[in-house]
């Protein structure tokens, strides 16, 4: 079957307008191939090649038959969920302060007492020195001297650890290995649909369908 198909493109150039006419026999499934060149005002000239490919479309789903290009795939495949890590670290001087505590120091001394006598009752005054003690006594008809012993009480600070600086090493990043996981990867097939053998193009229902493609050189 023969089918007459007229297409008219208008194409703009400097200072020029042409048409093309692409009239041509239709061929069933095929290609018409045509070549056309023009001027411009000012003498160049740029070459144009139109091509038209034409092919028939059943509208009957029976009339086609389904090809595989490339069948479906199955790939194992590895995937990472955490990666590879490096120990890291660094160093860093830390100052640590003194520290101590108190104790109670108790330190013994000797005090001695001296009884008197004054409006007819008895009264002690202590003396840290056994000089200070004769001297009272003679001046107030003192009864006698007792020496004794007391314990005067006292804090002290006792350094526990010196003041020191210290260089340790501060870790960024633990070492740790790989972790990861297999996964199932199905790349599904890829086909085409083709006309089956016997079927005539341009018989039953169906269109003719034409890609026109235009270059210039």
């Amino acid at each position: 079957m023969k089918i007459l198909l007229g297409i008219l493109l208008s194409i703009t150039a400097a200072f020029s307008l042409i048409q093309i006419d692409l009239s041509s026999e239709l061929k069933s499934d095929g290609f018409v191939l045509k070549e056309y060149e023009h001027k411009t005002s000012h003498g160049s000239g740029e070459k144009i090649t139109v091509t038209t490919s034409y092919s028939w479309l059943s509208e009957n789903d029976d009339d086609y038959m389904y090809i595989i290009d490339e069948p479906e795939t199955r790939e194992e495949r590895y995937v990472v969920d955490s990666p590879k890590k490096e120990y890291k670290s660094h160093y860093e001087t830390i100052h640590h302060n003194e520290t101590g505590h108190y104790e109670q120091i108790n330190t013994p001394i000797t005090v001695y007492d001296v009884s008197y006598m004054m409006s007819g009752e008895t009264y002690t005054e202590t003396f840290g020195t056994y000089e200070e003690a004769l001297e009272f006594m003679g001046s107030h008809d003192g009864l006698g001297i007792e020496e004794r012993t007391e314990y005067q009480i006292s804090q002290q600070y006792v350094v526990d650890h010196q003041a020191y600086d210290e260089t340790v090493e501060v870790v960024d990043q633990y070492a740790a290995d790989e972790v990861g996981h297999y996964e199932m990867i199905i790349i599904p097939e890829v086909g085409h649909l083709e006309l089956k053998e016997g079927i005539i193009e341009g018989k039953g229902s169906g269109t003719y369908t034409a890609v026109i493609n235009r270059e210039t050189e």
